[in-house]
């Protein structure tokens, strides 16, 4: 639940007790079983800002009348934002406080918290873009960086459309104005079609299965701005902007039947 006011610790604790906690921002409060006789309690708090803001997580152990706490921070919807940070507490490491520690550190996920580990093994549409460069090459400031060759890992995804600042009910992207803007269409062959958020990164619809996944991110900085396909190889032609000239463009090819890829220019 949340609340307001002034919550004092001691009251839970099963000894004397002098920590007090100012808890107006706290967002929600629980009681924990940690499997060993002792309810801890944990408790949240939020304070806005840019990407995000920060959130705290905050875990008191009655017996020992002790509190160790993080907070989550950084990173942001757009894919190339980063992951968010994790910083703990100055006494986060106090001896005797492993399980809340643990406990900690598994429960961020649900508060915001993501890292490579948490978005490699996530099913959640909203988290495709990051899956795919963080699968197929790596982000260098923010630029992608991928090999001039490999095999792409591709993860599919139902109901339409994916990414973060992407809607799945809409099949349209919002920009930071909150304002709709439509994908663009690219291209299509008989089992796919190939469409582009504002010419970036290149998303396919699989039109046997209605499924969506993300094809190809460009390196570096550049956006996609032609794509050609027979059936069996998608030629994807990258540059900074549409007005540049073909022989300038890099391209590269991305087999249908495995997703093999090789950078033809």
């Amino acid at each position: 639940m949340g609340f307001g006011g002034t919550v004092s610790l001691q009251r839970a604790a099963t000894s004397p007790c002098s920590i007090d906690w100012d808890t107006r921002g706290v967002e929600d409060v629980y009681k924990v079983d940690f499997g060993d006789g002792l309810d801890r309690i944990f408790f949240t708090s939020h304070v806005p800002g840019n990407h995000g803001g920060s959130t705290m997580l905050y875990v008191f152990n009655p017996v020992r009348c002790e509190m160790i706490s993080a907070s989550t921070s950084g990173g942001g919807h757009n894919p190339f934002d980063g992951f968010r940070e994790y910083d703990p507490s100055h006494n986060y490491l106090t001896p005797g406080m492993a399980k809340e520690r643990k406990f900690l550190e598994t429960v961020r996920y649900q508060f915001g918290y993501d890292d490579e580990k948490s978005v490699a093994s996530s099913d959640d549409a909203w988290n495709a873009v990051r899956f795919w460069v963080i699968q197929n090459g790596h982000i260098d400031g923010i630029d992608v960086v991928i090999p001039d060759q490999g095999t792409l890992k591709i993860k599919r995804h139902s109901p339409p459309i994916m990414g973060p600042g992407i809607s799945t009910s809409t099949l349209k992207v919002m920009d930071e104005a909150d304002q709709f803007l439509a994908l663009k269409t690219m291209g299509e062959d008989d089992q796919f079609l190939y469409q582009a958020y504002w010419y970036s990164y290149l998303l396919a619809k699989d039109k046997r299965t209605n499924e969506w996944f993300v094809l190809f991110v460009p390196p570096g900085s550049e956006a996609v701005v032609d794509v050609h396909s027979d059936g069996k190889l998608v030629r994807i032609e990258t540059a900074n902007d549409s007005s540049t000239p073909k022989a300038d463009r890099h391209v590269f090819e991305v087999s249908l039947n495995s997703f093999t890829y090789n950078r033809k220019r």
